[in-house]
Order: structure tokens, then sequence, then C-alpha cells
């Protein structure tokens, strides 16, 4: 889908380091939301506008229309910044379990020479994954 809306070929994707591309694929996918949430927004507000029944005195078609447009002021918030989320809980290192896993996952990635920096690609990535 990235490639599809931009002027990277896949294969120069695949040669990006990884986490390059999850943030410009982060970044896609926040605005692709945004448009959508957005279109839906419009669609919403021009439904109440083709709606005579909301033609009274108490002002209830404004009400709701700017009750969507709160809502969507809120909601692109929560997008661009993150919905709030529960702290997590610490992982206590000295329990035995957890030094075990930390050792496997090392050990795994040094086999398939996946390291957490910026010089591994995506095509390293993917390759790890299949």
């Amino acid at each position: 889908m990235y490639s599809a809306n931009h002027s990277e070929t896949v294969e120069n994707l695949l040669e990006w380091p990884w986490k390059r591309f999850e943030k410009f694929y982060e970044s896609f996918m926040k605005r692709k939301i945004v448009e959508n949430l957005e279109g839906r927004k419009d669609q919403m507000i021009a439904s109440l506008w083709a709606n005579s029944n909301y033609d009274d005195d108490k002002g209830t078609r404004q009400k709701a229309i700017e009750e969507i447009e709160e809502n969507y002021q809120e909601v692109i918030v929560q997008v661009f910044e993150g919905a709030k989320a529960e702290p997590e809980e610490e992982i206590d290192e000295s329990n035995p379990f957890w030094a075990s896993a930390k050792k496997g996952q090392e050990k795994l990635f040094a086999q398939v020479g996946i390291t957490d920096d910026e010089n591994s690609t995506v095509k390293e990535v993917i390759d790890y994954h299949r």
C-alpha cells in the first residue's frame, strides 16, 4: 500500500533501514486514517443539513454539528498523539523467566544477524520473519 502511493519502488523500500520504513509507514497510515475520518465527518454533516427534521428553535442541528466537530478533533488528537494507555508494568530484571527469555532472544537475533539498530534493512527483517 505504501509503495502504491509513493515514488519509491518496492526494491528501494527493501533496502531502507527497517526503523525508517516503520516511521514512514506509521505517518502514512495516520494520514490515511485522518483522510477517512474527515470524509466521514463531512458526510455526517451533509446528512444533517439534508434532513429537514432538524429544523427547530432549539438549535438541534447546530448542536449535532458542533458535537461531530468536537468528536472529530478529539479523534485526530488521539491518532497523532496516541490514545491514553495505561502505563506498562516494569519488567523485573531479577525474574529468572525474564532473564532466560532475554538470553534466548539475543541468541536468536545473533543467529539470524538481526540487530536492533538502524542498519538492518526491511528485507533482512522480512527474511527473518519468513
